[in-house]
């Protein structure tokens, strides 16, 4: 389903200034609280309807989501996605991609985690990911994820190419 967020923004707001003078006279006898009961209900409904319009995730975005929450689920349990879940990964990234991680896990040369492009991370950046797609063209995609909590965060620039019709994942960029 298409939609433009101006015209539905437009939409409500012609919808619920109609609204708001027809029902003023109907409140205004009531006593405010349930006035404000009654206002407060209406607004919840209407920012569930506007959340309704909330779009589905673009398939590249899909992607990285799904890896990154898979892959901080591994480190949260002390896994090495690496080593422990081989099969698992190549789902998520593309085979030359993997072979230089696995070289570069031998000779050592990583300073940090290459996918969240830090040393350290939290236990609740599984559950606190956010992914858009910044650029699209053909069969390669960008998509920036950040991992987050209060205290710790890190944001990258992933780069994801359609292989026999799956995204995988190519490369990681620090954009912190």
């Amino acid at each position: 389903m298409s939609w433009d967020l101006d015209k539905t923004v437009a939409a409500l707001r012609e919808n619920a200034g109609a609204n708001s003078r027809s029902k003023c006279a109907a409140y205004g006898g009531m006593a405010p609280e349930v006035a404000a009961k009654k206002w407060i209900v209406g607004l919840a409904l209407a920012a569930s309807a506007l959340s309704s319009f909330a779009r589905d995730p673009l398939p590249e975005e899909a992607a990285t989501l799904k890896f990154y929450q898979w892959y901080m689920k591994e480190l949260v349990a002390m896994q090495e996605p690496l080593d422990d879940g081989k099969q698992a990964i190549d789902q998520f990234i593309a085979k030359d991609l993997h072979r230089k991680l696995i070289a570069w896990a031998k000779a050592q040369s990583l300073d940090s985690d290459y996918f969240i492009k830090a040393q350290d991370f939290s236990d609740t950046w599984a559950d606190n990911i956010s992914v858009r797609a910044t650029e699209r063209i053909g069969n390669e995609a960008t998509v920036v994820a950040s991992l987050q909590d209060r205290d710790l965060s890190t944001k990258v620039a992933v780069q994801l190419k359609k292989v026999n019709g799956h995204w995988k994942i190519v490369g990681v960029f620090d954009i912190n």
